[in-house]
């Protein structure tokens, strides 16, 4: 896959240090900038320093010690034109059972959920279909195979 031919800014928050690793390596090597958070406060404090510039928020809805939504809801009310990736592990209905996830989440818009683990060259598809068009909210998938074991797929 090509590199995208604008430079976007997105702004990723995933606590888990290996994953975001991985994570901010397959947006930068395909052009975007990343703005790294490991935690809700860093990700509103980044939203608050760079809100006219980020186009996209990744952000992981497991997240230790507070749920990844209601920091996208506030990255949102600081951004409002900020489209966002929900990303996880767990099912989509799991989220919900638990209360992580509500239909209001993805309603509120535009706003995404990608289901974990996931190849490099997924993530940066559904990364590239998000910025490139104005897509109503919506469960995406990818193929089941994992991002740590998909090094090789660049």
């Amino acid at each position: 896959m090509a590199a995208m031919k604008t430079r976007e800014t997105v702004l990723m928050l995933e606590d888990n240090p290996v994953i975001g690793n991985l994570l901010a390596l397959t947006l930068e090597h395909r052009g975007c900038r990343v703005l790294r958070a490991s935690n809700g406060q860093q990700a509103i404090e980044l939203a608050r320093a760079y809100r006219s510039e980020i186009s996209l928020a990744l952000c992981e809805i497991v997240l230790q010690g507070e749920p990844g939504a209601p920091v996208a809801a506030a990255i949102r009310e600081i951004c409002p034109k900020v489209k966002i990736l929900f990303i996880s592990g767990l099912p989509i209905h799991v989220l919900c059972e638990r209360s992580l996830l509500t239909p209001e989440d993805l309603k509120e818009g535009p706003a995404f959920y990608l289901k974990q683990p996931l190849l490099p060259k997924d993530l940066m598809g559904v990364v590239e279909r998000i910025l490139a068009a104005g897509l109503a909210a919506r469960a995406v998938s990818a193929p089941r195979r994992s991002i740590q074991n998909a090094m090789s797929g660049y």
